[in-house]
């Protein structure tokens, strides 16, 4: 699994959402640097993803064991994820409370999206047709990816694995919170777009009740795209879990 890591100290874990890959974090990791000394940021590009690509995405399990051994000899981390990305984290959580010291949960779901599988083929489609230039260029516009990260977006969908896409996604709508959350006593956010499916704005609002005292916010004006159209309110959500860790 690549990882690209920045400076030296505290841990901070991001973890993306299927069809992207560790590139959406890249400015919400340097404001997180920039306002405090002492961390380092850890960018994943999941197996079947970005540098990843040439693997298939194993599943959540198997994932989450691997995500947990890259930060066992670095300290708790702080886990940032989004959408499939925050349900990898929540598991992590559960799993390995003592390698999580605080959660940034951003447009995820806790429970299952209705006919998951129709969404798991239409993403795989999707991802095959993000092969003809002209329609990929559509994708990224649709997505609201920022023109400087156009060309990143663009290369990942030439090379990410069709069948990563159908899985990683037909697993995110099939999602249901872990029983075994409660292990988890550290802070915790929730981040959603205003402008999300009501699933993500309900599921957002749920996490209190599996993570007491989480706390939720909603972006106003948002979409499925807060790491990269809103960095700054992934940059202060990080801090502020930051903050209530101390």
């Amino acid at each position: 699994m690549h990882a690209e890591v920045h400076g030296e100290g505290t841990p901070v874990l991001f973890l993306h959402g299927a069809g992207v890959a560790g590139w959406i974090w890249r400015q919400a990791a340097s404001e997180v640097r920039d306002a405090r000394d002492g961390l380092q940021t850890i960018a994943v590009d999941l197996p079947g993803f970005g540098r990843s690509a040439e693997s298939t995405y194993p599943g959540a399990d198997a994932t989450v064991a691997e995500l947990s051994e890259l930060i066992r000899d670095r300290g708790p981390a702080v886990v940032v994820g989004f959408s499939l990305g925050s349900q990898l984290a929540l598991r992590l959580a559960s799993l390995a409370p003592d390698l999580v010291r605080g959660l940034v949960w951003i447009s995820g779901e806790t429970r299952p999206t209705p006919f998951p599988w129709v969404t798991g083929v239409g993403a795989g489609a999707a991802a095959a047709l993000g092969r003809v230039p002209a329609l990929a260029s559509r994708q990224a516009t649709q997505a609201g990816v920022p023109v400087p990260l156009r060309s990143e977006y663009l290369s990942d969908l030439r090379s990410m694995r069709v069948d990563s896409v159908r899985r990683s996604v037909d697993e995110n709508q099939r999602f249901r919170a872990p029983v075994t959350i409660d292990r988890y006593h550290g802070p915790a956010v929730a981040l959603a777009g205003s402008l999300e499916r009501r699933i993500v704005r309900e599921s957002a609002d749920r996490l209190p009740e599996l993570i007491p005292g989480a706390a939720v916010e909603v972006v106003a004006g948002a979409k499925h795209h807060i790491p990269y159209r809103f960095p700054e309110r992934v940059a202060a959500a990080t801090l502020g879990v930051l903050d209530a860790d101390r």
